[in-house]
């Protein structure tokens, strides 16, 4: 059966896929008010917590992907607040400078084609992680090597790899994926926002990838996620807001959601 080739995979139960949901979380991280994709849509609000990982459903292109990259500059939306640990960054963001201005506020972009957007599939592993460190530091400050953080940062992640200056390109996309999430945690982001967080590996690196998730929220971050596989949202994330023609219409636990219960809410709205 399909579940039995996932235990002979992966050496576990597909059950047993998803690691434990944290515990109660923590102060607000991320507060976004009165958002408006477009505007002809209705205005929504969502509070990510520390230790949590909240999920971005319902059917395919109903604003998801459009609200993610709003909030680093690659979309511009109608309206909205949006305030990281008490301080509002105004928007619009600009395009050529959001994403970095979001890494000055500890959030990382991890976009959904690794290839295209994410990884310099050319350059060595090393100089992919480093990119974040890299753009944390001021333009004139002397330039550093940060081999101790890119070793902890492949040790942690347990990448698969002949080591850190073979090309990223080089890699199984399991690894790839690693490797971009990576560069967010080597930079040591207090939130992550995760277009697909497992497309295009395998189902043993999709069970690396989700613990190392918990992980990162285990020490006090958190992530917003979104992801075609509706599985995968109730089985990784804490809370799932439901989104239907660029508005939320829905929220619930994630260990309460269904697959249907999560269409109905986006269907019935």
């Amino acid at each position: 059966t399909p579940d039995r080739l996932i235990a002979m995979m992966v050496g576990r139960e597909l059950k047993e896929l998803f690691p434990p949901r944290g515990a109660a979380p923590g102060e607000i991280l991320l507060d976004i008010k009165d958002f408006r994709i477009d505007p002809s849509s209705k205005p929504f609000s969502l509070a990510l917590f520390k230790g949590e990982i909240i999920a971005l459903a319902g059917l395919e292109g109903q604003g998801q992907q459009k609200f993610l990259r709003a909030l680093v500059g690659q979309f511009q939306p109608a309206a909205g607040r949006v305030t990281v640990k008490g301080t509002e960054i105004a928007l619009p963001l600009s395009s050529a400078s959001g994403i970095r201005k979001l890494q000055a506020a500890r959030i990382g972009f991890v976009p959904e084609d690794r290839k295209d957007e994410g990884l310099f599939l050319g350059l060595p592993i090393s100089h992919n992680i480093a990119m974040a460190l890299h753009a944390a530091r001021p333009g004139w400050a002397p330039a550093r090597a940060y081999r101790g953080e890119i070793a902890a940062t492949l040790t942690s992640l347990d990448v698969k790899a002949a080591g850190s200056e073979a090309p990223v390109e080089t890699l199984s996309g399991g690894n790839q994926q690693k490797v971009l999430l990576g560069r967010y945690l080597a930079a040591d982001m207090d939130v992550l926002l995760i277009e697909e967080p497992t497309r295009g590996v395998d189902v043993g690196a999709k069970s690396e990838i989700y613990k190392l998730l918990r992980r990162f929220t285990a020490k006090g971050g958190a992530a917003i996620v979104l992801s075609r596989e509706t599985v995968e949202l109730i089985g990784l994330c804490d809370r799932i807001y439901v989104m239907h023609a660029n508005t939320v219409v829905g929220e619930m636990p994630a260990a309460q959601a269904t697959e249907h219960r999560i269409l109905d809410a986006a269907l019935v709205s």
